[in-house]
């Protein structure tokens, strides 16, 4: 089953992949009417895409925007990983409250770091509400994780700051909203290739989506960085 994580790609990114995955149909079977009418669609987003991009900076996020991220990614390590730290603790009361606390980070998923923006932003929030419970409250403070807890809060709230700066209503959303068009034409081509595989009634559909899985792979974790 194909599937695109759009949220990692800037519009350029996309714009790229999409001119991969059009060429890689066409190639294969331009002769199938629903699959070129699917890539036509696409040909004609990329086509608007590129003028946003010549006349503008694509929808990458700021160096700022980066660098806050990495902040927080860093203050939520430190975290899990003191608390962690403690599940080895001699001291009797230390090593009860990590076990109590430590779950709490596999609920909201131990690894939220790799997450896209918006996702780790949301399950990060979580967290911290989760942490607000009395126990957690008290077991923070026995581990000594009290002041990295504040320093992951702080580094959110700074993150989200400048994530909302990017995004406000007043800029200019162009890119935005090339994007949302172009991930609308690839989701139709992906449907269709994904339906003709599963049907198996197309001369070596298993083949294409095989290639197109692998491409759609290696430009997604281009995109992570």
């Amino acid at each position: 089953m194909l599937n695109i994580s759009y949220s990692y790609f800037s519009l350029k990114a996309m714009h790229d992949l999409a001119g991969q995955l059009v060429q890689m149909v066409k190639t294969a079977h331009g002769d199938d009417g629903m699959l070129l009418a699917a890539t036509e669609r696409i040909d004609k987003q990329m086509k608007l895409a590129q003028q946003v991009i010549n006349n503008s900076e694509s929808m990458d996020l700021t160096a700022a925007l980066a660098e806050a991220d990495q902040a927080r990614d860093d203050g939520f390590m430190a975290l899990r990983d003191t608390i962690a730290a403690c599940l080895r603790r001699l001291n009797p009361e230390v090593r009860r409250a990590a076990e109590r606390l430590f779950p709490v980070f596999g609920r909201n998923d131990a690894q939220l770091h790799v997450l896209p923006y918006d996702e780790e932003t949301m399950a990060m929030d979580n967290l911290f509400s989760d942490l607000q419970i009395p126990q957690f409250e008290k077991d923070v403070a026995l581990v000594g994780a009290g002041p990295a807890l504040q320093e992951l809060k702080d580094a959110q709230a700074h993150f989200v700051h400048l994530y909302e700066a990017n995004i406000k209503p007043d800029e200019d959303r162009s890119d935005l909203e090339a994007k949302g068009e172009l991930k609308g034409a690839l989701e139709v081509l992906i449907s269709v290739l994904n339906t003709l595989a599963a049907l198996n009634r197309l001369e070596g559909i298993s083949e294409t989506t095989d290639q197109i899985k692998k491409v759609i792979d290696g430009a997604t974790a281009e995109a992570k960085g």
